[in-house]
Parts: C-alpha cells; structure tokens; sequence
C-alpha cells in the first residue's frame, strides 16, 4: 500500500461533485495497490500568484491531482471524471461524447475548453524546475535524472480513449504525457522504466523528495527573498508574479538602486531549473531581450530598460526598468469610469507612433496587446513594454540573435491579440504581426 502524505478530503468545503467524487476514487485506488514505496501526495498547487488579466486583487490558483513519487520517477496525475469516449489529438482539444445513466451515448459532442495535455506539460515543467532546484540546493545529485516528470491523464473504467499524437500516430501508452483508465495506472507507473542514467531512489529520499513537493511549485521553489541583492540593486517590495511572453516566469520588485537610491522596476525571471540545452537556448533568448531592450528604450513610447544581468548563485536573472506608475491597458479595460478619460483616437495613434520607432529600429514586437502597454491617462500616451519575444529584423541590429530558436507560441501564455503566423511561422513574421495585433 502506497503511503499517501496527507488526507485531502477531511477539511474539504467543495461540493461532492461528479469530479471531486472520481478524483476521490482515484486516489484511494492508487493508495491501496500502489506498492509501499510510492508517496502520493494531493492537490499541490502550481500556481496561487496574481492574475492581472483578470482584474485587480484576482488570484488563479492552479492545482495538480495526484503527484506520485517513487523509485523510478515522479508522476502527474489528474483525473477526468469523462464517461463516454474521447478522442481527438492529445495535445489539442479533445472531442467529448458522453453517455447518459443508461449507458447510451448523448447525441452531442463537446470540445474541451482548454488543451489539456498543454497544460499539462506546463505543469511538468513547474514540478522539473522545482526539482532542479531542490537538487541544486541540497547538493543531491542522485536526484538530478528525476527531475524528468511524466504526466498521465486518468479516466473512468470503459471511457473509450482514443488519442493521436503530434505526428498523427496513436498516442503512446508510454509517452512522458499519457491517457489512461484507472485500471491500467498501475501497472503503467510500476512498470515505467528509471530515467536515463538513473539509480533507484530510497525511501527516505521517495519521502523527502514528497515533502518538498507539498510544499507547493511555487512556496518550495521560493522566490528571491525581499532582501535579495543583484549587482547595486536591491529587491524590495514583491508586486506580482507573471509569466512572459516567451514562457519564462518572474516576478515583479520593487527595486533600490544602492548608489543612487532611487526606486524602480525590477522582473527577476526564475533562472535555475534548466538542463544545459534548454539553458543555452534561453540564454540567447534573454540576449535578444536585452538587445531589443537597449536598441529601443532611447523612445519616450518605449519602456526604458535601465540594466539587466544575472545574479551571482546563477539563480536568476534582473532586468531593471523606469519605474511605472501608470496602468497597462489590460487594467483599464477592467475599470471603465477611467477608460472613459482616455482619448483613444490618440491614444492609438501613440501606440502606432510607438511600434513605428519599433519597426525603424529594425524589430517586431509580436506580443503587442494591451498586457504590454502603459497608459498616461492624462496625457492619452502609451508606453510600450515585454519586448521579451521581440525578433531581429536586420543583420545591422544583431547578428547573432538571428539565429536564435525563435519560441513557439503553445509554450506561452494564451494572446487573444497575437497575429495568426505567430502559430505558424513565428521565426518568419515581420512589421505585419505587430500591425494586426493594433488593429485587434
């Protein structure tokens, strides 16, 4: 019997809904005929930070299932209380039939709301950077092979799971994401094979390892500490935490320049859980960031970027702004009574004057929308800011960001306002996407 860490049902104040109920079941399966060297641990948020889209004061808190720890890996696990039969690509939105309380099939199908298994591996990715860093701090290098996690999808006993893969194939029943019935989880899990150049893991580190991720993705990873020194900056008071248009998470400071005294913007993006192909890809990411950033910020309609660097432990990495007291826009849509102050004929006319300067000085935006502009409400003016996707459009800018990997865009953050062929061809969009996204 599997040793689960904690009750998470005994204070529960949610409704017993067909959901909850299966998410119940599941785990007290897995708890029974797992065998006792595996520590289930429940409902570990990934993410309880401020959700700025949403309006101000608004949290997303985001909950993984199930995480399974053990000898030969760490499992995600969430439950889908599907009765039915669902098919469709894995990583797209699945194709819902459901049955009715006779058994007979509804002469409906429903979409998904969301691409789960996308989700899904930007929770995989959350839990391996926690990992990482564990490994990092504790010195436990016999962890490092396990910060590869793999996530399994559960359904009903006789939910028909019909799924394809990326290239069209069945989805593979061993892939690092997985669909599954309760009965088969078992024996997938125990019969997974060790990670790459692995070494099964004792007891002691099954539950360590467990503790640590109950702690929660974003608590045990932890965010710099308020008194955190980078070069000559201080972080002071944490604003938010967000995530950037090329996918890397940070979290937003006040920061004190130590010379001077002065206050201002500092996003400190979380730098540590990567292995070395993905670091050396990001590195050059980062680079074009500051490239674009320093090119740019000499624009009254451009944010001014005062500095970037790294910190000394290679935990992170700062990028220090002019402070803003101005709103984004994404704010101003969620308060009316202010928007109607706003001249937006010329309000629009900033922000073309200020993707104009973008495009002279031979970039794209690509990630323009109202996240990424702040208002002088006064004065009707845009700032125009997260110029973290911004792409090379001349050698003359920077020879070498032309090679970088340009990021695809089901790795970042949803954008209502991103043009098309950023799905498509984003390493090959020009002035044209930024030109949508205004028109939008």
């Amino acid at each position: 019997m599997a040793r689960l860490l904690r009750n998470p049902f005994e204070r529960s104040q949610r409704a017993p809904s067909g959901g909850l109920n299966f998410e119940r079941l599941v785990t007290s399966y897995l708890s029974e005929r797992l065998g006792n060297q595996y520590v289930i641990v429940p409902n570990v948020i990934v993410d309880n930070s401020s959700d700025l889209s949403a309006g101000s004061g608004a949290v997303t808190r985001r909950e993984i299932d199930l995480i399974i720890i053990g000898p030969n890996g760490v499992f995600l696990l969430e439950a889908k209380s599907y009765h039915g039969a669902v098919d469709g690509l894995l990583w797209g939105h699945w194709d819902i039939t459901k049955v009715d309380r006779d058994g007979l099939p509804l002469p409906f199908r429903q979409k998904s709301e969301r691409k789960e298994a996308v989700v899904m591996e930007e929770r995989m990715y959350r839990v391996s950077a926690l990992i990482e860093k564990y490994v990092n701090r504790s010195g436990l290098r016999s962890l490092g092979p396990f910060k590869k996690v793999r996530g399994i999808f559960v359904f009903p006993d006789g939910t028909s799971i019909n799924f394809l893969a990326r290239d069209g194939s069945p989805a593979n029943p061993r892939a690092d994401v997985r669909a599954l019935t309760l009965a088969r989880v078992v024996e997938s899990i125990e019969k997974d094979p060790l990670p790459p150049r692995a070494q099964p893991i004792s007891k002691r580190e099954v539950v360590k390892l467990a503790e640590v991720v109950d702690k929660g993705v974003v608590s045990a990873a932890g965010t710099p500490p308020t008194e955190k020194v980078v070069g000559h900056y201080k972080l002071e008071e944490e604003l938010y935490k967000d995530q950037a248009p090329n996918g890397l998470h940070f979290t937003v400071y006040g920061v004190r320049d130590l010379n001077t005294g002065i206050r201002h913007r500092g996003k400190y993006y979380d730098w540590t859980p990567m292995d070395v192909t993905a670091q050396a890809v990001w590195n050059e990411q980062v680079q074009r960031h500051k490239t674009a950033l320093s090119a740019l910020s000499s624009n009254r309609r451009i944010h001014q970027i005062i500095t970037a660097m790294g910190d000394e432990e290679g935990y992170g990495y700062l990028v220090v702004e002019r402070w803003m007291n101005n709103p984004t826009l994404q704010e101003l849509l969620n308060s009316p009574r202010d928007l109607e102050r706003l001249d937006l004929a010329r309000f629009m006319k900033n922000i073309a004057l200020g993707m104009r300067s973008v495009h002279g000085s031979n970039f794209v935006h690509r990630e323009l929308s109202p996240k990424s502009v702040f208002v002088d409400l006064e004065e009707s003016e845009a700032v125009i800011t997260s110029f973290e996707l911004a792409k090379v459009l001349s050698d003359k800018a920077a020879s070498s960001s032309m090679q970088v990997p340009t990021v695809f865009t089901r790795r970042v953050p949803p954008n209502s306002y991103r043009a098309p062929e950023m799905a498509l061809t984003p390493h090959d969009v020009d002035c044209r996407a930024d030109i949508y996204s205004w028109g939008a």
